[in-house]
């Protein structure tokens, strides 16, 4: 369910365009999920949809938010409508459940068919940031390679590039 400020469809070529304030909330993975733009446009023929200051916000598998945002989202799409790919641009953040997050200029993450993050491509230089009652962590790169299982549970990180981190422990 959603809703838009204005929007004009082109039947010759099959384009929606939301104007702005796009507000859509359904259900992913039986959890309640949003996804907010200041402008969408979908194009059905092509396969893609693409956001403008694009931020999505679901609840993680633990109950707690997870979310992404980017100045510039494209979703490109399977014939089912699945998401296949989503790159995004400008100020790319990605908050985990666990209060981890990451910041990079660009991002690329394909999924699989049930929607999983199966690789995430970071580049342009990211930062990461890590605050929780035991841990604390903060670190950089050029870039990084996330790759997840079947479940889109982490797998591996390779980050390359200048690498800098810094970790803090705390005893219970």
């Amino acid at each position: 369910k959603g809703q838009a400020l204005g929007a004009d469809y082109t039947s010759d070529t099959g384009v929606l365009v939301l104007h702005s304030a796009v507000k859509m909330a359904g259900v992913e993975r039986g959890r309640p999920a949003m996804l907010t733009a200041s402008r969408a446009e979908l194009d059905r023929e092509n396969q893609k949809v693409t956001l403008s200051g694009a931020t999505y916000v679901t609840a993680g598998k633990t109950g707690a938010e997870e979310s992404a945002h980017a100045e510039r989202a494209v979703r490109h799409l399977r014939r089912d409508g699945t998401v296949e790919r989503v790159e995004g641009e400008g100020a790319v953040t990605l908050k985990g459940a666990g209060g981890g997050a990451v910041t990079a200029p660009r991002c690329v993450v394909s999924l699989n068919a049930t929607n999983e993050p199966q690789v995430a491509v970071l580049s342009g230089g990211l930062t990461y940031v890590a605050d929780g009652p035991l841990r604390n962590a903060q670190g950089s790169s050029a870039a990084a390679r996330v790759v997840g299982d079947r479940k889109g549970r982490l797998e591996q990180v390779r980050m390359t590039g200048a690498l800098r981190l810094h970790e803090r422990v705390r005893s219970s």
